[in-house]
């Protein structure tokens, strides 16, 4: 955050990184002014309160969705075991974008998973991203894993 003092007001310009699971980043640049009479602590809030709005603006406009807009796309897992594989395929339908989901193929080592949803590809990516599931283009099917993998 950096304040300054010009022209009989209080400038003050907050700065916000986000970095995702994919090291995908989004950074937020927010100013606001004050007048001189404003306490530091009034400077602060008046900053926060306008990032806290810009946040939310983003948000939604990268959530909104588009019931006009079904896709879906085939969707490789590879598969630790059942109850990992089960508990995934939950997490997946819990997502407000998800429509639906298929088994395609089951093997001992990975399904392939048909996924009907609302929106872009791009929108479906991220609102996996916030529930820690990793959706990445593949060669020929898409690639769906957990975040972070317990051992």
């Amino acid at each position: 955050m950096e304040v300054k003092s010009e022209k009989g007001k209080i400038i003050s310009e907050v700065i916000s990184s986000r970095i995702g699971l994919q090291g995908e980043g989004q950074t937020l640049v927010q100013g606001s002014e004050n007048d001189k009479k404003s306490s530091l602590s009034e400077v602060f809030f008046d900053a926060a309160n306008s990032l806290r709005i810009e946040l939310e603006e983003s948000w939604k406009i990268a959530n909104i969705l588009n019931f006009n807009d079904q896709r879906q796309l085939l969707a490789e897992i590879n598969i630790k075991d059942l109850e990992s594989f089960i508990f995934l395929r939950k997490e997946l339908e819990m997502v407000s974008l998800v429509q639906k989901t298929e088994i395609v193929r089951l093997s001992i080592q990975e399904a392939l998973v048909r996924i009907k949803f609302f929106g872009s590809p791009e929108q479906l990516k991220l609102a996996l991203a916030q529930k820690d599931i990793l959706l990445n283009q593949g060669s020929v099917y898409w690639n769906l894993q957990k975040a972070y993998i317990n051992e």
